[in-house]
C-alpha cells in the first residue's frame, strides 16, 4: 500500500483523503479499513460478494459501464458536478439513481459503505473510478 510519492508528490492527496475520513475514524485501526480503498491498486481491491449478489445486478452492470465511459469524458471537478453526472447516468439508462449509487460504491471501495460517495469519487480520480467500474463489470464472485 504505501509508495514513497505518498510522502512527496501525493501529499495533498494524502490530506485530502485524510480531512474525507476524519469524520468517520475515531480509531487507528478503524483507519487502515477506511483508507485501504484509497491506496490499494485497482486490480488488488476486493470486492465484498454479498453487496456484489445484492448491488451489481444485470439491470446495473451496463450502467456501471456507460458511468465508466462518463467519466473517461471531460472529468467533473467537484462532487456536486460528480452527483450530477452519477444521477444523470441512471436517469438516462432509466434505474433508480439509489441503485447506479450504491452498485459505484461498492465498485470503488470494495464496501457497501463509506464516506461520502460523491467525495470519494472526487479524490479517486476520474481514470481510478472509470477502471474500477469497468472492473465490477465483469465481477464474478469468488469462490
Amino acid at each position: 500500500m504505501w509508495r514513497d510519492t505518498l510522502a512527496d508528490g501525493e501529499s495533498a492527496w494524502v490530506l485530502d483523503v485524510l480531512e474525507l475520513l476524519k469524520p468517520r475514524v475515531k480509531k487507528i485501526d478503524h483507519l487502515v479499513e477506511e483508507i485501504r480503498p484509497f491506496l490499494v491498486a485497482d486490480a488488488e481491491l476486493t470486492i465484498d460478494d454479498a453487496g456484489a449478489a445484492k448491488h451489481l445486478t444485470a439491470e446495473v452492470r451496463p450502467v456501471l459501464s456507460s458511468l465508466a465511459e462518463a467519466f473517461r469524458g471531460p472529468a467533473a471537478s467537484d462532487s456536486v458536478e460528480i452527483e450530477k453526472l452519477v444521477r444523470s447516468t441512471a436517469e438516462s439508462r432509466g434505474i433508480k439513481a439509489a441503485a447506479l449509487i450504491h452498485a459505484t460504491r461498492l465498485a470503488v471501495t470494495g464496501r457497501t459503505v463509506s464516506a461520502g460517495l460523491f467525495d470519494v469519487l472526487r479524490v479517486l480520480g476520474a481514470a481510478r473510478v472509470a477502471a474500477r467500474l469497468d472492473r465490477a463489470v465483469n465481477y464474478t464472485a469468488r469462490s
